[in-house]
């Protein structure tokens, strides 16, 4: 029996969603959006450059990741998917935290 393979496209070619990253580095970036989020109780679809997140507290969030893969593309850093994606990730949620505080919250926060 003769079985034939099929051409697999190499994972260091461009990704056609995320300009910038080969599809190994944009897989790795997007995993590490994944399971950044997971630890929060958050889910993540991928929509070309967006990223709808479904967060339990802050709802239906639309993010551009237009940024972030910039920063990933241009990072010699091996490291740079996780680090990246853990830090947009922690100021986003921070970011949506104090956006519902009233100015009292947010002082008493700060100290």
């Amino acid at each position: 029996m003769f079985f034939r393979r099929r051409s697999r496209p190499t994972r260091n070619e461009p990704d056609p969603l995320f300009p910038g990253l080969s599809q190994r580095e944009a897989e790795k970036l997007r995993s590490e959006l994944r399971e950044k989020l997971i630890e929060s109780g958050a889910t993540i679809r991928f929509d070309a450059l967006r990223g709808i997140i479904d967060h339990p507290r802050h709802g239906q969030v639309t993010v551009n990741l237009e940024n972030l893969v910039g920063d990933v593309a241009t990072s010699q850093h091996p490291k740079a998917p996780r680090v990246l994606s853990r830090t947009f990730i922690d100021s986003l949620l921070e970011g949506n935290r104090v956006a519902g505080l009233d100015t009292a919250e947010l002082y008493a926060g700060l100290r």
